[in-house]
């Protein structure tokens, strides 16, 4: 994204004003740039966060408080813990809609195949609230693991194994999205997956070394640890004050033995058979590989079908090459 594409002059620092402060004293800061415009519009996806339920989660308020207040306004948002985020989100956003020149917001909603569904357009006044009953519908298409009652969303479900091939900055903030996981940083999070053991096999290029996600993982790869950028990670780890992100798990060379390790280890009570799937990422789950284990379960689960023959995993140089379709 260029000024040439674009069309226009594009304008950005860590520049921040002060446009007021917080009854507790937290400094609530504007980007200098937009605090001098003739008027900003507010542009995000809403969806569900990573890390904290509220009324509004990722979408217009926080890019209004966090993204909008920049480094410090995202620092300053999570001085008081994970779990109040989402306080300081409506309190800081709130203060900057009364003071700011907010015009309006544009809000999305994607569908389950990360696609965009929905187009909303938000007048300033009412914005939190206006934006609230479309982060419910924007949770509400967020596709799921088949694990678990199908009729009931909120039933716990089991896994034995989870194999995640890649994680990364373009998949979730957090690397691996723990909406799908059900791993989050907080306890108060509610969990309905337990998966006994993940395994992330590659960190994606496009994610410039930012391994962020690969602690949730019971088991890495080498190819994980080499291009794990500490700086980056640990910047993510100090803004969110989620330290346990910047902690690597037990590395493996390969993603043969890595597969081993968390099959070895399960639990299941025939380690030959486990339940396990296979993911390319938390982001794209129209396709997944499952286990012969997994397939009395899933072959009458409704909106899901079986499109290939059993096959064994096939490795080259240790790695897992068996190919994903193309997704349409």
């Amino acid at each position: 994204m260029t000024e040439d594409v674009i069309g226009c002059p594009i304008r950005s620092s860590m520049d921040t004003d002060e446009i007021g402060v917080l009854d507790n004293g937290m400094s609530v800061r504007m980007d200098r740039h937009a605090n001098a415009a003739d008027g900003i519009i507010l542009f995000n996806r809403i969806k569900p966060h990573t890390s904290f339920r509220a009324p509004n989660e990722s979408g217009l308020a926080k890019m209004l408080s966090i993204g909008l207040g920049k480094q410090s306004g995202a620092e300053n948002c999570h001085a008081r813990g994970i779990d109040n985020v989402g306080i300081y989100v409506a309190l800081m956003a709130r203060m900057k809609l009364e003071r700011c020149k907010v015009l309006f917001g544009i809000g999305t909603i994607e569908n389950a195949y990360d696609e965009l569904a929905r187009v909303e357009v938000l007048d300033s006044d009412g914005l939190l609230e206006a934006e609230a009953p479309l982060l419910q519908e924007a949770m509400a298409n967020m596709p799921r693991l088949p694990v678990g009652p199908l009729d009931q969303p909120t039933a716990s479900g089991t896994l034995d194994v989870l194999v995640v091939d890649e994680i990364g900055k373009e998949f979730s903030g957090t690397g691996m999205d723990p909406n799908i996981t059900h791993r989050f940083s907080s306890p108060k999070m509610q969990v309905h997956l337990h998966i006994e053991r993940l395994v992330a096999l590659g960190l994606s290029p496009r994610s410039n070394g930012n391994g962020n996600g690969a602690a949730r993982a019971d088991v890495i790869t080498a190819q994980i640890e080499e291009n794990f950028d500490r700086e980056a990670v640990y910047a993510n780890c100090l803004t969110s004050q989620v330290l346990m992100q910047a902690k690597l798990p037990m590395v493996m060379p390969c993603a043969r033995s890595a597969i081993q390790t968390v099959v070895k280890t399960c639990g299941a009570e025939d380690i030959t058979k486990p339940r396990l799937l296979r993911i390319p990422n938390t982001l794209k789950l129209e396709y997944l590989y499952a286990s012969e284990a997994m397939l009395p379960e899933l072959r009458d689960r409704p909106g899901f079908e079986i499109i290939g023959e059993l096959e064994e995993m096939r490795f080259e140089d240790g790695r897992l090459v068996n190919p994903w379709p193309d997704a349409h």
